[in-house]
C-alpha cells in the first residue's frame, strides 16, 4: 500500500492519517471544516491533492455524516476500495451494498473522550481491535487492500478481524406488533421480536430454562412471556 485518502479530519481521521504517515504511507485528506484542514496540513497530511489516485479511501466523519455522504451518492473517484470507521454499521453497510466502489464497513475499537481539544495521539490505533463487515459490493481485491491496511496499522498479529455477511431473516411486516417469529439458519434457531414501540430484537430461539422454543411467546414492553412455563425474559 502506497497511499490513502481520508475524508473527515477530526480526532479519528487525523490520528489515523498520522499513524499511517509514520509507516511511510502518503496520506491525502479533506474536511468541510477549514480549521480541521489547516491543522491536518500542519501535521503532514496533504489537503491539496484530493483527486490523486489512491489504494484506499476512508470515511472518518461522524456516523450521521457518513450516512448522509453515502445517501447523497457523492462521487468518490480514483480509489480501489472504500472503508468507513463509523461506530454503527447497519445503515452504512446497507448503503455500501449499492456502492460502485468495493466497500467494507469498519469500526476501530479505540478513541479519546475529548473530540474537540486534543493533542495528536496516533498511537491510539496501535494494536486496536478493528471490526470489519463485508457488504454486497465487497470484492476479493478490496478485502486484500483493507486487510493489508489493518496489518500495517495494527502491527499485524494482535488484530482481531470479523468479516460479517448480512443474513436476510424476514421483512418488518412479517412480525406483528407485540409478537415474534421463529427464524432458522445454519442448524441454529432464533426468535425475532417486534416490541410495542416497534423496535426489533433477535435472540437465541430456545428458552434458557428448558428446551422450549420462544416462538409461542408474547412480547410486552421489553419482555417476552413464554406461555409454556410462565417464564418472563428481558430483551
Amino acid at each position: 500500500m502506497k497511499n490513502v485518502r481520508i475524508i473527515g479530519l477530526g480526532l479519528m481521521g487525523t490520528n489515523l492519517g498520522l499513524n499511517l504517515i509514520s509507516k511511510g504511507i502518503k496520506v491525502y485528506g479533506e474536511d468541510v471544516n477549514d480549521y480541521a484542514n489547516n491543522r491536518a496540513n500542519k501535521l503532514g497530511i496533504d489537503i491539496n491533492k484530493t483527486d490523486e489516485e489512491v489504494d484506499l479511501t476512508i470515511l472518518a466523519m461522524p456516523v450521521n455524516k457518513i450516512i448522509s455522504y453515502l445517501k447523497e451518492n457523492k462521487k468518490i473517484s480514483n480509489t480501489k476500495a472504500l472503508l468507513d470507521i463509523g461506530g454503527t454499521k447497519q445503515e452504512i453497510c446497507d448503503l455500501m451494498d449499492k456502492s460502485e466502489i468495493p466497500s467494507i464497513g469498519g469500526h476501530p475499537m479505540c478513541g479519546l473522550a475529548d473530540n474537540n481539544s486534543w493533542e495528536p495521539t496516533p498511537e491510539i490505533y496501535e494494536k486496536a481491535t478493528f471490526l470489519l463487515c463485508e457488504t454486497e459490493s465487497t470484492s476479493e481485491d478490496s478485502k486484500t487492500i483493507i486487510s493489508n491496511f489493518l496489518l500495517l496499522n495494527n502491527k499485524s498479529k494482535l488484530i482481531r478481524c470479523c468479516m460479517v455477511n448480512w443474513v436476510k431473516a424476514c421483512k418488518k411486516e412479517d412480525i406483528e406488533l407485540e409478537d415474534l417469529i421463529r427464524f432458522d439458519y445454519e442448524n441454529k434457531t432464533y426468535a425475532i421480536y417486534c416490541s410495542p414501540d416497534e423496535n426489533y430484537f433477535c435472540t437465541d430461539g430456545l428458552c434458557t430454562h428448558e428446551d422450549v422454543h420462544l416462538e409461542d411467546g408474547l412480547v410486552t414492553v421489553s419482555y417476552t412471556h413464554l406461555r409454556a412455563h410462565e417464564t418472563v425474559l428481558d430483551l
